[in-house]
């Protein structure tokens, strides 16, 4: 009897044991499904919210496998191996590397202390300062340098800096050297000089740089930044249109106190005036069969960045802009400048009173008789941008419209679909351009509709369906959607260029009445056209871009930018 009892009391426990293992596998099953259902369409890949997500879920793992003590001895020894996993970190700090992210790119150059913590994305390419006079700057390597290798050609002599003035780096990182300089307005100026327009000084001033400089409770408040926030303001004072600054903020850690300067090298309108001079643009206009529209109100910072970009890449077409009577002023005196610059391949028109975007479009549309390239103000454009587009809209009779790839375009967004995407860590506007021009599938896909940041349309489907629809769409929005609408009807087809990218900030015009302007025209669009939604909410759900979306998250991990790894591997082995 007491065996049996024995028994059944066995036969129990392990009747529970198999119970308990299949809750388990039922709690796996639901995570899984849980981590690749929706934090995967959540938190896509190479996003700052799922590295967070990451490194907290395997801290939960640790505080529930092994205990709190053991939580802290995983973020200890992380910390020994110089791997971070803290909890903990401030605010500040958290800003301090989304700072580092967002603007250190390209190629660039770093001077002083270098330093781990600045979390320099792997795919730039720096050249490090050196000289050896403590009286204009000192570059120390503090002991963390030996796992940043430096090679002798990436050692720029800061006494022979003015080789580069020729606008070749991207940023510069200074990283607590103002304080050992002569003359910090000299030394910036000289940094200026070798950054493109645009490009980025990435300033790093400690409090304790200022010590010495203090003898008086007056000057204190030098301490924190102040002290050198008013040598920008006299910089600044100097040369109001030299350089801005975007942002600053304070980083504390442990007792010292650090502030970052973020400054960019403004001069676009006078680099513009200098290409308009010196290229003198080189087209043949008995040739030209593209016409690019750029229709301009307000937004005038993104519009020289957009021009800039344009001239820079010039091709055999001609550059048609419109002022619809902006109120900044800036704009109308920018138009004033580049006016003696006017001529066949160049035009300037202006509005006499706002239009909206639509009539302004039609307007030069109209002005034309080639294609068509539709630009928004707020764009950079790449290289080879208007011959890839080209040559997607010939290589079928049936193309009718042409949208590149873009970071912030619904359908056309890349790497992660119909969001508003920040430019891959590392990777500057054009390099990452250049990136998805290589990795391309070139598959051409047909999409619903164009998207109105930049739209090649051909001229046979402007003669054929007409131009926008100025009376339904009234200010703008919706319009390009009808006009594809239309195409559609006519026969032809809206595509995707996959091997072009366009940056588009997106919306750097739009009125403060937007919303209630995109209320009324998705009405009006949704009952002149009852399938359009229907056919695109279909697209967005099934999203046949899939594969293209793939290939460039799954690329982007393992780019190498500037080749280094391979130039590397050529030297190891001999190649």
């Amino acid at each position: 009897m007491n065996s049996q009892i024995l028994d059944l009391h066995k036969k129990s426990h392990e009747l529970e044991h198999e119970i308990d293992e299949m809750k388990r596998g039922i709690l796996y099953k639901l995570a899984t499904g849980f981590h690749t259902r929706f934090v995967g369409r959540a938190l896509p890949i190479n996003t700052r919210r799922r590295c967070i997500y990451e490194e907290c879920l395997q801290a939960g793992r640790i505080l529930v496998n092994e205990g709190p003590n053991n939580l802290l001895n995983s973020i200890l020894k992380s910390n020994q191996i110089g791997i971070t996993l803290d909890l903990c970190e401030n605010i500040e700090k958290g800003k301090f590397h989304e700072l580092t992210t967002k603007y250190i790119r390209g190629r660039g150059i770093y001077a002083g202390s270098i330093n781990q913590e600045l979390n320099i994305p792997s795919n730039v390419d720096i050249k490090y300062l050196s000289y050896v006079d403590p009286d204009i700057i000192i570059t120390e390597k503090s002991s963390m340098v030996d796992s940043i290798p430096v090679e002798s050609n990436e050692v720029i002599d800061l006494e022979n800096l003015d080789k580069y003035e020729n606008k070749e780096f991207d940023f510069c990182i200074a990283n607590k050297i103002i304080e050992k300089v002569r003359d910090p307005l000299e030394v910036l100026n000289n940094i200026l000089k070798t950054l493109k327009p645009g490009g980025i000084i990435f300033l790093i001033i400690s409090d304790d740089a200022y010590s010495s400089k203090i003898n008086d409770k007056k000057k204190e408040k030098s301490l924190r930044g102040e002290y050198f926030e008013e040598i920008l303001r006299q910089f600044h004072l100097e040369e109001p249109e030299l350089f801005i600054v975007l942002e600053s903020i304070k980083y504390e850690e442990k007792e010292n106190h650090e502030h970052v300067f973020i400054v960019e090298k403004n001069l676009w309108e006078k680099e513009i005036i200098k290409l308009f001079e010196t290229s003198g643009m080189t087209i043949d206009t008995k040739n030209v069969e593209l016409d690019v529209v750029i229709p301009v109100y307000n937004g005038y910072n993104d519009f020289l960045k957009c021009l800039y970009s344009v001239l820079k890449n010039i091709d055999n077409f001609r550059i048609i802009l419109i002022n619809d009577k902006s109120t900044d002023h800036r704009l109308k005196d920018l138009f004033a400048k580049l006016k003696p610059f006017e001529s066949e391949k160049f035009v300037l028109l202006e509005n006499p009173e706002n239009k909206g975007f639509v009539k302004t479009v039609n307007r030069g549309i109209k002005f034309s008789e080639n294609d068509v390239l539709l630009l928004n103000s707020d764009t950079v454009v790449t290289e080879g941008w208007t011959h890839k587009l080209k040559e997607c809209a010939y290589s079928n009779e049936k193309i009718g419209t042409v949208t590149p790839f873009t970071n912030n375009g619904t359908i056309c967004s890349i790497p992660n679909f119909c969001e508003s995407n920040e430019i891959y860590r590392g990777f500057t506007i054009e390099t990452f351009a250049n990136f998805i021009e290589k990795i391309s599938l070139k598959k051409y896909p047909e999409i619903p509709t164009a998207v109105g940041f930049c739209m090649y349309i051909k001229r046979e489907v402007l003669d054929k369906i007409g131009y926008f629809d100025e009376e339904a769409f009234g200010k703008g929005y919706g319009e390009e959607n009808d006009f594809c609408m239309r195409a559609i009807y006519a026969g032809y087809k809206n595509v995707l260029c996959d091997d072009t990218f366009i940056f588009h900030k997106g919306e750097a015009s739009f009125l403060a009445s937007k919303a209630e302007l995109v209320r009324k025209n998705v009405r009006t669009l949704s009952k002149i056209h009852p399938s359009y939604f229907p056919i695109v909410n279909k697209f967005i759900n099934s999203n046949p871009l899939k594969i293209l979306h793939e290939n460039i998250q799954l690329r982007i991990q393992t780019w190498d930018i500037y080749k280094k790894k391979l130039m590397y591997i050529l030297h190891t082995f001999g190649g």
